[in-house]
């Protein structure tokens, strides 16, 4: 059993279902100790973890470690191999996980070789700054006496190959309907969006991710899962750490949830205004800034009440 290894999360992975929107795995790290005094010291991937936390602790580790922008390609101070994370944690806005594991075994898929098997959290070690985390040397003489102490203890067993063991009858399990069979079946009433790529990111408070999903079908449009590639948008009901990442890539315009809503009530393709967006990649930015002002007042177009007294919220110093 090997634990007290002080590892510093620099990557992660969004979870599934409820999590989608949250980090649910992270991909841990050693550091390279001949460069500690560096300014960006090399660390080197050594596994990742998904469990041994609760729910209010995955939480506040999504917080934190949302302080800075994620990155979705590896950085040059982080050596990995096969296995990658889907987005990339600077050392100084993360954090060092205290992790429990039953054994240290070979792997290709890290940087060091090594990864741990079953390993899980057993404390968020807030005590301790980013460069106080395990080293590669204290890694390897780790899983040296891991080695030489499992060598020694290790039991024998007996199998006596004559005796039938009874087969218990495997659990029947229902699958849960995957998006694309389930939006399948909804058919499109009007032709607004002319078969143009959306990915829901998320839902509202009234409205929820498959709802919003139905909608864009609806319309005319087509659901993708990931935000990848030449999408028409991203619309999104909440702004979550997936969601950040996504703007951290800066390819892809991120739309307010009241946009689709909007386009759904008037049964039409509505063109964005700065209010409709959370994020503008740089030549939706550029088209915007043809149109309207810097307090997103329109050039050529009548504004509404509620739009004037947006405009003239826009307009009033910010009081620190």
């Amino acid at each position: 059993m090997c634990d007290q290894l002080d590892l510093l999360v620099v990557g992660g992975y969004f979870g599934t279902g409820r999590r989608s929107s949250l980090l649910s795995h992270f991909m841990l790290a050693v550091l390279d100790e001949n460069t500690r005094d560096d300014v960006q010291p090399t660390f080197l991937s050594v596994g990742k973890v998904g469990s041994g936390y609760t729910v209010q602790e995955l939480y506040d580790l999504n917080v934190r470690l949302s302080r800075a922008p994620l990155q979705r390609s590896c950085p040059a101070w982080l050596r990995t191999s096969s296995e990658k994370a889907e987005v990339y944690i600077q050392p100084d806005c993360s954090v060092i996980l205290q992790i429990k594991a039953a054994q240290i075994v070979t792997s290709k898929a890290f940087a060091v070789g090594y990864t741990l098997r079953f390993p899980r959290v057993e404390m968020i070690r807030r005590d301790k700054g980013w460069r106080e985390c395990m080293t590669k040397a204290e890694f390897f003489r780790l899983h040296e006496a891991d080695n030489s102490r499992t060598t020694h203890t290790s039991p024998i067993f007996y199998i006596n190959k004559a005796k039938t063991s009874c087969k218990r009858k495997a659990p029947t399990i229902i699958m849960e309907q995957s998006p694309s069979k389930r939006l399948c079946k909804i058919k499109s009433l009007v032709n607004v969006f002319d078969g143009r790529q959306v990915c829901i990111l998320n839902g509202t408070d009234q409205h929820s991710k498959e709802s919003l999903e139905q909608m864009v079908v609806e319309l005319g449009g087509a659901v993708v899962q990931n935000p990848v590639g030449s999408i028409f948008c991203a619309v999104c009901g909440k702004v979550t750490v997936k969601v950040q990442a996504v703007i951290s890539n800066g390819s892809m315009d991120v739309a307010k949830a009241d946009w689709l809503l909007r386009c759904r009530e008037k049964q039409t393709l509505l063109h964005w205004c700065p209010s409709d967006l959370i994020f503008a990649k740089e030549s939706t930015h550029s088209e915007l800034s043809t149109r309207f002002d810097r307090f997103g007042d329109s050039y050529s177009q009548l504004v509404s009440s509620d739009d004037l007294r947006r405009i003239c919220a826009n307009m009033q110093p910010k009081v620190r």
